[in-house]
């Protein structure tokens, strides 16, 4: 069932309609009706497949890239560290194919509440690596809240992918140039 190119969105569409609480999303800690949360899935899940799933700080850059490799042909950004590394991604001839946000993994916060994260880049190199990038800032790497979320990510997919998280420095020392890129064609900003 969860094998081939498309294992990220099979796995993704199964997380999601596992899920049975959506209320979080519009109002924190008022109930809704199993019917809505039914169609708020459908509706996140269908946005996600499609690559319109817009959330994010308003104060970070954000929009579509038109990738090569990456299974949405217009997978968004949510950052200056990402638009660079589906960049770095597109133009790495060792990367066979890559996905953006491709499923969920559920995991307890902090304050043991059951939340779902999800990984930013899993990558499939021509050697059959396997590896999932989540991009992060140098100050939230070490938090706790994303060494539950590695944690998670370990028991359910560590047999499968290896994980890595780049922070700014690791997107940094990839040395691409920001306004080369936004400037490229393949980038449309929100």
């Amino acid at each position: 069932m969860f094998s081939g190119p498309n294992i990220g969105l099979k796995l993704l569409k199964a997380l999601i309609l596992r899920n049975t609480n959506f209320a979080f999303i519009v109002n924190k800690g008022v109930p809704r009706p199993e019917s809505w949360n039914q169609k708020q899935r459908e509706t996140v899940l269908r946005l996600m497949e499609e690559g319109n799933w817009k959330s994010g700080p308003k104060y970070t850059l954000k929009g579509y890239y038109d990738s090569l490799k990456c299974h949405k042909t217009k997978p968004c950004f949510r950052s200056s560290y990402e638009l660079k590394v589906h960049w770095h991604l597109d133009a790495n001839e060792e990367v066979e194919w890559y996905d953006y946000e491709p499923f969920q993994i559920p995991y307890y916060d902090t304050e043991g509440k059951k939340r779902c994260y999800i990984i930013d880049f899993v990558v499939k190199f021509k050697s059959s690596k396997m590896l999932a990038i989540e991009v992060k800032n140098n100050y939230t790497k070490g938090s706790r809240a994303t060494e539950l979320k590695y944690n998670a990510f370990v028991e359910h997919c560590g047999s499968v992918f290896e994980h890595e998280f780049w922070a700014c420095d690791k997107v940094k020392s990839l040395d691409l140039d920001l306004e080369k890129i936004l400037e490229s064609g393949k980038v449309e900003l929100w």
